[in-house]
């Protein structure tokens, strides 16, 4: 069977073993997402395959005129499970057909291979994630301000393409872990690979879930941005292109500021900012978990999240 997202193999697999379905998992997820959204052309599967393609939880602000807001909800896990799908074959498509296409000119080893590929696929999702969040950020509104970061807390309501994006981002994080499967992924550079994912998938669900979406963007914005001149630069120096050096230069005056300026970022919202509007209990109904031990851990999860990239080879 020749594999659309597959490289092309002279001897079919047997089926359901692990070279066939690591061979065209492309084709058996793009299936599945068919299913899904074939299920919205008849009557007594549309109310099921919406749930799993469109955004869920919305509401009209009172506040603001035609304004169409949505908020986190149960549901939104079948909306993460239909585009963590996506995300899937979108890898997928960008390996057969862009980044496959390039390696082929190259004489790579396995370990070097495997690097290539990661930090081209991050370096595309960085370069989408940052334009699409510092866009989201200035045609919204979203943030006027430095105060913004933390005024009207909890920050459940959200334009749809900012919930798009949070949606998209913990898609992205999560789909990271089926790939370590589906790209052969070395032992040794799984424990890294898992860590990284997880951290990230971590803190945007917790942003998204317990209101902290303004931070988390600008976080995101600042980080995504810097991390992007690292993995372009990894890349066009794992081809041996020498402007490779450019790159990493940027990202060498950058790295520090950068991860400072979060951590600063971090420190003003969750200690001074919402440490104005505290409260004694949990309110999960309204979304409110602005208690000190809360925002301690948050803070503590983000400080401790850059003491370890600071670390030498992670």
């Amino acid at each position: 069977m020749n594999s659309r997202f597959g490289r092309k193999k002279t001897k079919n697999p047997p089926y359901f073993s692990h070279e066939f379905i690591i061979t065209n998992h492309g084709d058996i997820v793009s299936v599945l997402a068919m299913l899904i959204i074939v299920g919205l052309l008849h009557k007594g599967t549309h109310v099921l395959s919406s749930s799993f393609i469109f955004i869920q939880y919305n509401n009209t602000d009172e506040n603001q005129e035609n304004a169409l807001l949505y908020s986190p909800g149960a549901k939104d896990l079948c909306v993460i499970f239909f585009y963590t799908l996506i995300c899937i074959v979108s890898h997928a498509v960008l390996q057969e057909y862009l980044f496959d296409k390039v390696t082929r000119k190259l004489s790579l080893t396995k370990v070097r291979l495997a690097k290539f590929n990661e930090s081209a696929h991050l370096a595309c999702f960085y370069a989408l994630s940052t334009v699409w969040a510092a866009y989201s950020i200035i045609n919204e509104g979203f943030i006027e301000n430095l105060s913004s970061l933390w005024d009207n807390y909890p920050q459940r309501w959200l334009p749809f393409w900012i919930k798009l994006f949070f949606i998209t981002q913990i898609c992205y994080w999560l789909h990271d872990y089926p790939e370590l499967y589906f790209q052969r992924v070395k032992k040794e550079l799984i424990p890294a690979r898992l860590f990284h994912a997880t951290m990230y998938l971590l803190g945007i669900s917790l942003a998204y879930v317990g209101g902290l979406t303004k931070l988390c963007m600008v976080v995101l914005v600042l980080h995504y941005g810097t991390d992007f001149f690292l993995h372009v630069s990894r890349a066009l120096h794992l081809a041996d292109y020498k402007f490779a050096s450019f790159g990493f230069t940027i990202w060498n005056l950058t790295f520090i500021p950068v991860r400072m300026a979060c951590v600063i970022l971090g420190f003003l919202t969750l200690h001074h900012g919402l440490g104005k509007y505290s409260v004694t209990l949990v309110r999960i109904a309204d979304g409110n978990f602005n208690t000190p031990s809360i925002r301690h851990i948050c803070y503590c999860f983000l400080r401790q999240h850059y003491v370890y990239i600071l670390i030498p080879n992670n």
